[in-house]
């Protein structure tokens, strides 16, 4: 079940405006995840569910530092810019969006 807050926005003229945040339940971290892979019967042991997220990892990476982005039925990656100074870029940032996949 979805959990989420509403807070009052502080920005903009609008007193009645709200902003939504999602409450996560319970912090999912990289123990959790592998726990999952190696579940029984998946036939994956936990050296390997490692192995693989390491090498998924180093692809994305690699992808998204030459390529500038990855898109995959899980998520897309893409790098932005925000902001000029002397018509220099200042601010470059890694963007992650849920794919329609994912939305389903």
């Amino acid at each position: 079940m979805l959990q989420y807050s509403l807070t009052k926005k502080t920005v903009g003229k609008d007193p009645t405006e709200y902003v939504a945040y999602i409450n996560q339940k319970r912090k999912t971290d990289l123990e959790m995840i592998l726990d999952y892979m190696v579940a029984e019967g998946t036939g994956l042991t936990r050296p390997q569910a490692l192995a693989y997220y390491e090498k998924l990892s180093q692809a994305i990476e690699y992808f998204v530092e030459t390529m500038g982005g990855v898109s995959t039925p899980m998520f897309n990656v893409r790098l932005t810019i925000t902001g000029v100074w002397n018509h220099i870029p200042i601010c470059l940032s890694i963007e992650i969006i849920q794919s329609l996949y994912m939305r389903r």
